[in-house]
């Protein structure tokens, strides 16, 4: 399991999605992460992962315990972030569909 315990800085700034949570949800691995910015675009909690409030010292630990003690939710969690990162950041196919919309673009305009 990874935990992404993600706060926003003393200025407000905030991380959109961090990248190793792709990594490690696109190697089946379960995650914890915040509720926070774009980090629920991606993890879903309780289908891709398990979230937390920001700064949630208790939370975080309980979702890591509960992760812990049950092996069977780490692999659900697991195969379906994979999916996830399988089926929505697939590198060629959202080039593929960024041309298509520039190329789309060029056509209107």
């Amino acid at each position: 399991m990874v935990a992404v315990p993600s706060v926003p800085t003393s200025g407000g700034r905030r991380e959109g999605i961090p990248v190793v949570l792709m990594e490690a949800m696109s190697c089946g691995i379960a995650v914890v992460a915040s509720r926070l910015s774009g980090i629920p675009e991606l993890v879903l909690d309780d289908s891709t992962g398990l979230l937390v409030e920001p700064r949630d010292a208790n939370g975080l630990a309980e979702a890591l315990e509960r992760l812990l003690r049950d092996p069977n939710l780490r692999r659900r969690l697991g195969d379906a972030a994979r999916a996830k990162v399988e089926r929505e950041f697939d590198l060629r196919k959202n080039a593929a569909a960024l041309t298509r919309r520039f190329l789309g673009a060029e056509v209107e305009a």
